[in-house]
């Protein structure tokens, strides 16, 4: 039998067509759509691919929503950008005086308990929004705190990437912004079967049971979950889901092979059959073990400084070995550590999880030390940096981490967080991807640079959009990526794929890994 929730969402209206708001002209047709959805529904989820124009949307958001004292909330290094565009705006469109900037890391912090309780926003407007998926992360912990506290206040998410693999990834987004108009299941029950049935890699397959609660939508639209769920997700009230890019130049992938060295072949071999980093320290998660095999791929890998006392990582090792298990093997939903430390904390889990729980348990509070890179060998990151020097055009460098920027040194201008960097693509300059790969108007580049590919599609549609976006002159954006020969990244690639797939499927939003061309 299906849940109550199918069915309402199944009689959701659909969203109304764009309605003159007297904002001023210039405002593109998808702008007039949101901010008119947005003001009918009290709310909004906003799904916009890159370069729709999603600033103005989140500076007129309160406008039509007769705010008084709204919160825009932006990822650190686009802060200082934002309030430039926004007094600029102002100019142009009624953008309301009760407008405050702040950083998502605010929300971290007990300065942003205190910064919502003085100002008591009636509206907070979350620009790049998937800023806010992870519900573990203490941002959104407070931010759902504040929303349970202030349930009159409203909510607009806006993001070119709101969802990467899975349904949760913006469902408790969804809720705070559109309550019952929400085309997202509320329910925890029927959360977990709609997942089941649409994500990437769900916690596990779907049942019967699932589908039966699928059914009536996918009856409605005569289509698959997936296709079913964009159907009723894009023309849900408060919605909008734009099918387009907002740029449509030509675009290509092109692939440059190195060769590893024996030490860091040795150290992969070491890390995919044993879980273990080349210093001994062993890996509970497929996301630890992707990125430190991504580090070696680069040349080095991560270790304590200072070690940490011996009877901590004997007992770390433990802990380790019997999460990563029940991890892989649990049916109940459990897929984090820290649902398995919750677990093992109340009694639950198998007999060798509790075992190891009472091992871990009394010493786990010892602060884990900072890391410091160990190099393998220096000739990628070298590589790179004559790729970048002798290329035809100025290259944007991205790094993964802090590590490979200061391996560079001062051959390429390097711009870290809370650096602004130099935009101009004059000359060809090195980026923290976490710091600079959201956001930004890059498109002076055209050419740009990675080692190895990103971890999800969701990554790759955001660097890809520095570049790839209105504004953009060159006939052809290009990014090359590295890649280890004997390695390849026939994985990586499929893996990105299946995301593009199930982010087009979902959202019916064309994703830029499938619109451009991939070299040989």
């Amino acid at each position: 039998m299906a849940s109550k929730e199918a069915a309402r969402i199944v009689a959701l209206e659909r969203a109304p067509d764009a309605d003159d708001l007297g904002l001023g002209a210039g405002l593109r047709p998808v702008q007039l759509q949101a901010l008119s959805r947005i003001k009918a529904a009290g709310g909004g989820i906003v799904a916009a691919g890159v370069g729709h124009g999603k600033f103005l949307i989140s500076i007129l958001a309160p406008t039509v929503l007769a705010s008084k004292r709204a919160l825009l909330l932006v990822p650190p290094p686009l802060l200082q950008q934002t309030r430039d565009e926004l007094e600029k705006w102002r100019q142009i469109y009624p953008v309301i005086d009760g407008l405050t900037v702040a950083a998502y890391s605010t929300l971290s912090t007990m300065q942003g308990r205190r910064m919502l309780l003085e100002l008591a926003p009636d509206l907070i407007v979350a620009d790049e929004a998937h800023a806010l998926r992870r519900l573990e992360s203490a941002r959104t912990k407070r931010l759902i705190e504040f929303y349970q506290k202030n349930p009159s206040a409203r909510f607009v998410a806006l993001s070119g990437t709101m969802t990467a693999r899975s349904l949760k990834d913006f469902s408790h987004l969804s809720e705070i912004a559109l309550r019952h108009l929400s085309p997202v299941p509320r329910s925890f029950r029927a959360l977990r079967s709609w997942s089941r049935c649409v994500d990437v890699r769900p916690d596990e397959p779907p049942t019967a049971a699932d589908y039966r609660d699928i059914k009536p939508l996918t009856d409605r639209y005569q289509m698959k979950a997936r296709e079913s769920f964009r159907e009723r997700f894009a023309s849900g009230p408060g919605v909008v889901a734009t099918t387009s890019q907002g740029y449509e130049g030509s675009l290509t992938f092109a692939p440059v092979e190195y060769a590893l060295t024996p030490a860091q072949e040795k150290s992969l071999e070491d890390l995919d059959q044993l879980w273990r980093t080349p210093d001994g320290r062993d890996l509970c998660t497929a996301a630890e073990l992707a990125r430190t095999r991504r580090q070696i791929l680069t040349g080095y890998y991560t270790r304590w400084s200072p070690m940490p006392p011996r009877e901590w990582l004997a007992a770390r090792s433990i802990w380790s070995k019997a999460a990563r298990e029940y991890l892989a093997r649990n049916r109940s939903g459990i897929d984090s550590l820290g649902l398995v430390a919750k677990a093992a904390e109340r009694g639950e889990g198998s007999p060798a999880l509790l075992a190891a729980w009472e091992v871990w348990e009394p010493v786990r509070g010892y602060p884990e030390p900072p890391t410091v890179a160990v190099w393998i060998t220096g000739h990628v990151v070298d590589l790179a940096v004559e790729l970048a020097l002798t290329s035809d055009r100025p290259t944007l460098l991205w790094s993964e981490s802090p590590h490979i920027l200061e391996a560079i040194g001062d051959r390429l201008p390097c711009y870290g967080g809370g650096v602004e960097p130099d935009a101009s693509g004059t000359v060809s300059i090195a980026l923290s991807r976490r710091a600079h790969g959201t956001g930004r108007n890059l498109q002076s580049f055209a050419d740009s640079l990675t080692i190895g590919l990103p971890p999800s599609c969701a990554v790759f549609e955001q660097l890809i959009g520095r570049t790839h976006r209105t504004g953009q002159t060159a006939d052809v954006v290009q990014l090359h990526y590295m890649s280890a020969r004997g390695v390849g990244v026939k994985q990586e690639r499929a893996s990105l794929a299946r995301d593009a797939r199930y982010i087009e499927t979902m959202t019916g939003q064309a994703t830029k890994y499938t619109a451009g061309a991939w070299l040989k």
